[in-house]
């Protein structure tokens, strides 16, 4: 019982210090602006609606399985601003050998093509890795994402994240703007936060078979259709906090639930 009690106190617990932490002297020290010689990669950036459309095309590559996606209340905490700065347990584990391959194959696939890698041929390259477990490669996408561009988690992933590894990351990655580039000085920002909310979105679909599966499916929903709202309010107007908010989160919500459902067992 004392698992399942923790599970719930978990996510508000991550909630309340998302909007009261504030930034590490060694995440600021990494957020920088872009060279001028990769905002050319920004043309490449998808609108919403192509996002899901080639994502589709990867999918038709692998004979995907549903796997197991996260508990819904663990999806949520590790989704929280901060979540990777405390040490409140998220219950994921990760295999550092496929982070690092993750990591390693999307720069080098970069180097190779020429081409900056989106988050559709990020998710093909995970798919790789998972042996085509799509509740698997969600979770190293939005785990390693976050941890490439922020250098703070290494509780779920001990690979060491420096300026160098920052910066090769970031050009590889520089078409991941989502929203008409809307985030353009930020990719890496969006590209977490899409995996982020696509991890949460298909682990909504979990145990939808059941009434108590369905009543926590929709609360999900409400919970992610306000994250940018109420880390407004919570973070920036109340505790006092700058910074923006990505609504990248609920596209890549509604694209997990999407995949969620279609491969639900």
């Amino acid at each position: 019982m004392s698992r399942e009690v923790n599970r719930y106190v978990l996510f508000p617990a991550c909630v309340v210090y998302g909007a009261t932490a504030s930034y590490p002297t060694k995440l600021q020290e990494g957020i920088y602006d872009a060279p001028e010689a990769v905002k050319v990669y920004s043309d490449y950036s998808l609108e919403p609606e192509q996002i899901m459309s080639e994502i589709l095309d990867v999918l038709q590559r692998h004979k995907i399985a549903l796997g197991e996606p996260l508990q819904k209340a663990r999806a949520l905490a590790f989704h929280a601003a901060f979540s990777d700065s405390h040490s409140l347990p998220l219950g994921i584990k990760l295999d550092k050998r496929k982070a690092q391959a993750l990591v390693t194959n999307v720069i080098s696939r970069f180097r190779k093509t020429g081409e900056p890698v989106g988050i559709p041929q990020m998710l093909n390259v995970a798919l790789d890795i998972s042996k085509d477990n799509l509740a698997e490669a969600t979770t190293y996408l939005a785990v390693t994402t976050r941890h490439v561009a922020r250098a703070q988690d290494n509780r779920l992933l001990a690979i060491e994240v420096n300026r160098s590894l920052m910066e090769k990351w970031k050009e590889a990655t520089y078409c991941s703007a989502t929203y008409s580039n809307l985030y353009v000085d930020n990719p890496a920002g969006d590209i977490y936060h899409f995996f982020g909310g696509m991890l949460i979105g298909i682990a909504r679909e979990k145990s939808e078979d059941t009434i108590y599966g369905r009543f926590t499916g929709k609360i999900c929903d409400e919970i992610c259709a306000r994250i940018p709202d109420v880390t407004s309010a919570l973070r920036y107007k109340i505790v006092g906090h700058e910074g923006g908010v990505h609504g990248t989160d609920i596209l890549g919500y509604e694209t997990g639930r999407a995949l969620g459902f279609a491969y639900r067992p």
